[in-house]
This record gives C-alpha cells, sequence and structure tokens, in this order.
C-alpha cells in the first residue's frame, strides 16, 4: 500500500474516531440534562413537599418568585395571592430595624439567620417564626434570597401549656406545703390549748376551785371554734383541689346564706358584743353554688369579728354595678397594714395575724373565698384603713332578667 493510500485509510479511522467521539458527548451531553432535569424534579418535590416553608424572594425588591405549601397553609394565602405580594406585606413594622440589620447581614456574608419574628396571616393575626437564608445568582443573573422560614406556633403552644402546667405543679406544691404548715402548726395547737385547758379544768372542778374556770372555759371554747373552722376549711379545699367539689350553680335568694351565716357567727360576736346587721333586699336572686357562697361569706364574716373591737359593728351590704352584683362585708374594726393587705389571697403567701382578743385564724379561709368566687367568674377585694375597719367585698354576674328584678 502506498503513501497516498495509507493517509486515506489513517483519514477514514480518524473519522470514524471523530464520530464515536461524538457519540459519547451527545450520550454525555443527554445524560448531563437528564441529571439536571432529575436533580430539579428532586429538588422541586422536596421544596414543595417540605415541612418547613420555603421562598424564593428577589433581593433587591422584596418579590417572592417561589414559595412552598408550608408557607401557604401558615399563611393561609393561596399560591397566586402569595406571588402578588413582596416580603414587607407580611413583616410587621416593628420587624423593620431588624430587618434592616438582616439585610445588611446577608449582603456581606451571604447568608443570616437563625432570626426569630413574625409574619402576618391573611386574616390579619400573626404567628411565630424562625427565619434563615442565602444569597445566589438564579439563571436570569438576579440576587435572590432562598428563606427558610420555620412556622413556630406549635412550638409556642407546647411551651405555653408545659409553662401552666408548671404553674398547676407550683401552686399544688404551695397548697400542700400551705396544709401540712396548718396541720402541724394551727391544728396543733388548738387541740393542745383544748387539751390542756380542759386538763386544767377537770383537776379544779375536782377539787372545787373556781378561780379562773370562766376563763379556762372561753379558751376552750375559742379553740375548739378554730379547730373546727379549720377542719372545715381544710376538708372543702382538700375536695377543691382534688376535683372532688362539683360545681353546682342554682338560682337562690343571696339574703338566705348571708342570714344563715349571721347566725352562725351570733355566738362569736355575742362574746365581744359585736353587733352583725344585713342590709340586704330580700328576693335578690343569684345563679351560684350554695355550698361555696356560704363558704365565702362565712369566711368573711367570721374575719370581721375576729379583727373587730369589742362593741363593734359589722355590716353586710349588697349594690348593683352594670351586670354585676357586689356583696361586702363591712367593719369598724382595726384594719390591716398595705403590705398585709398585698399578701392576701396568695396561696404563696403567708400573712395571719392575731385577733382583737388573740383569735387565730385558720390560714386558709381567705384563699379559699378566692378559689370560690373565681369559680363563678367572679372578683374578691379588700378595702382598709388602720384603725378604721375593712370593707371585704367580691362580685357575681348577674343575669340580665335577674338585674331588672332587683332595679325594679
Amino acid at each position: 500500500m502506498n503513501v497516498q493510500d495509507k493517509t486515506k485509510e489513517e483519514l477514514i479511522q480518524e473519522l470514524k474516531r471523530l464520530e464515536q467521539e461524538n457519540r459519547r458527548l451527545k450520550i454525555d451531553f443527554e445524560k448531563n440534562i437528564a441529571e439536571r432535569e432529575l436533580a430539579q424534579s428532586k429538588f422541586q418535590m422536596l421544596f414543595e413537599q417540605s415541612p418547613v416553608g420555603m421562598a424564593l424572594v428577589i433581593h433587591e425588591t422584596g418579590e417572592f418568585i417561589e414559595v412552598n405549601n408550608s408557607i401557604l397553609q401558615s399563611t393561609g394565602y393561596t399560591r397566586e395571592e402569595f406571588l402578588k405580594l413582596s416580603y414587607w406585606d407580611i413583616t410587621p413594622r416593628e420587624y423593620e430595624e431588624q430587618e434592616i440589620e438582616q439585610l445588611q447581614t446577608l449582603d456581606k456574608t451571604g447568608s443570616f439567620g437563625p432570626n426569630f419574628k413574625e409574619y402576618i396571616r391573611k386574616d390579619g393575626t400573626r404567628y411565630p417564626l424562625s427565619i434563615s437564608g442565602a444569597l445566589f445568582t438564579d439563571t436570569d443573573g438576579r440576587k435572590v434570597v432562598w428563606g427558610i422560614i420555620e412556622d413556630l406556633s406549635e412550638r409556642k403552644e407546647k411551651e405555653l401549656i408545659i409553662k401552666k402546667q408548671n404553674e398547676v405543679l407550683q401552686k399544688h406544691n404551695a397548697t400542700k406545703d400551705k396544709i401540712l404548715s396548718i396541720i402541724a402548726h394551727d391544728l396543733k395547737s388548738s387541740f393542745h390549748a383544748i387539751i390542756n385547758f380542759s386538763n386544767l379544768l377537770l383537776e379544779q372542778t375536782k377539787d372545787k376551785d373556781t378561780d379562773g374556770i370562766d376563763d379556762y372555759a372561753q379558751i376552750i371554747n375559742q379553740s375548739s371554734n378554730h379547730a373546727l373552722n379549720l377542719l372545715i376549711n381544710l376538708m372543702e379545699w382538700s375536695q377543691l383541689q382534688t376535683g372532688r367539689m362539683e360545681f353546682r350553680p342554682e338560682y337562690f335568694e343571696i339574703n338566705t346564706i348571708v342570714d344563715d351565716a349571721i347566725f352562725l357567727m351570733q355566738g362569736n360576736a355575742k362574746q365581744k358584743s359585736i353587733s352583725i346587721t344585713s342590709t340586704l333586699t330580700h328576693g335578690i336572686q343569684v345563679f351560684a353554688d350554695k355550698t361555696m357562697l356560704s363558704a365565702v361569706v362565712r369566711n368573711l364574716l367570721s374575719n370581721a369579728v375576729k379583727f373587730t373591737q369589742p362593741n363593734g359593728k359589722i355590716t353586710v351590704t349588697s349594690a348593683v354595678n352594670q351586670n354585676k352584683l357586689i356583696i361586702s362585708v363591712i367593719d369598724n374594726g382595726i384594719g390591716i397594714p398595705k403590705e398585709g393587705i398585698e399578701k392576701l389571697f396568695k396561696i404563696d403567701k403567708v400573712y395571719t395575724t392575731p385577733g382583737t382578743q388573740q383569735e387565730k385564724g385558720t390560714g386558709l379561709g381567705l384563699d379559699l373565698c378566692k378559689e370560690f368566687i373565681e369559680k363563678h367568674n367572679g372578683e374578691i377585694w379588700v378595702d382598709s384603713v388602720i384603725e378604721k375597719g375593712s370593707t371585704f367585698s367580691f362580685s357575681l354576674p348577674l343575669h340580665k332578667k335577674k338585674q331588672q328584678n332587683i332595679d325594679a
């Protein structure tokens, strides 16, 4: 074979080699396109189905160019509605300073976050979120922010539930500590007094020695009443805290339980020559739990007797203010100092002082009153002036029909 023929054959081989290379390049090119389309498809699927919110935003204008379903579910917009918005349309204005700092960080480092803020939903409400972002240039040469937005609503709700549970546990612990303290101190002291003075009374009656037995009998009587009131309050308190005391409201005339409570307090009041009167108009009906409301009035009257000087006066009054009935127990006793008022009605605060004749309190009465009144969606409060007296008041929601009957 001559040189010319060899050159021709080499050219044919070279052509074949080039054709093979071309086919390989074409296959690789098509493979790359397929892989890119597959990757893009996978990215799109992950973008759409991600439980975390994702959005693409034009860096310069803040306009949304893509958003996934997670953000749409959180904000309440349709995709068409959302893509007509800008970043600033759903960002509360109080976050403006934070947003400016966020954009500055993005320009310097190419990313930001996580930052915590809120978005505005379609209905105008807000929800908490965590947002991070990264800056890139898209195929059109635009600077685009890829935002990752996590809706924290569910987490916040769980945190709120945990917080409330902790508050309940703290309250239960405070209740337990207070009850144990009362049992260990007050109840024990009362029974010691009853036992000791009854023993003295027995010894002196055996010896027919009557000196001081009136005082002993009075101490035994006071200690017995204190122990009984304490046991009643402890029983009612424990029933309430353990859910064994049912709330059973009914319509009844409130003056009936006030009159009963006054009757029960007459013995203690007479010992101190204290008068107790009621100015309540007959026929005032309330929708309330009789047992709970009776305990409230009984405790308030017991406190009033305790802190009123001999020959003092206690009055129970009523008034109607808008849709509320207000019952007040007014005394002209020794009053309560400001620092004492701030501790009242709080289970974790202890405020107890002896009465005008060294009577002891149960330590639970006012806490119990507060719980019972709040069960009725009412309020309880006190106004007091040292050496002039105190007014303990509580309110009950009043049905319009019942209010009209009272006003008439």
